[in-house]
């Protein structure tokens, strides 16, 4: 169920402890907004909880980041922005990242949507509000 929820830039670490909490059952959260509505300011405070703390960045060119937590576990951070068709996504091995079990953070998922029929995700959208502050749903 979605619940917009209103929060000022400043408070985007509480904002990312909601998604911590619901990230124990999930693998895949995929993240809409238009540029500069937050996605990625908010990816890097989810990746600061996941203890992941060395070059926390967007992957606009490279398309995807491999991070590693403190405790060893892979996360996946997509960028799906700049791909033109679905054969880039098989390019790069999409589906193999997907299968992993690691977790998968997506910016810009359109694209890939008939990846993510049989999965579990957690779909997050951002929208802005005022300069600083955002309007943010979190549904599964």
């Amino acid at each position: 169920m979605e619940i917009p929820l209103q929060y000022k830039l400043e408070n985007t670490r509480e904002i990312s402890e909601r998604i911590l909490e619901k990230l124990i059952t999930v693998k895949l959260v995929l993240f809409y907004g238009e540029m500069g509505s937050g996605k990625t300011t908010l990816i890097k405070e989810i990746c600061k909880g996941l203890q992941i703390y060395d070059g926390i960045s967007s992957p606009t060119f490279s398309i995807v980041n491999e991070y590693c937590n403190l405790k060893g576990e892979k996360i996946y951070h997509f960028d799906l922005y700049r791909l033109k068709n679905k054969e880039e996504l098989e390019e790069i091995g999409f589906n193999e990242y997907l299968s992993s079990q690691n977790l998968c953070i997506i910016e810009w998922p359109e694209i890939a949507m008939e990846y993510f029929n049989d999965k579990k995700t957690l779909i997050i959208k951002l929208f802005h509000n005022t300069p600083d502050s955002r309007i943010i749903t979190i549904s599964n």
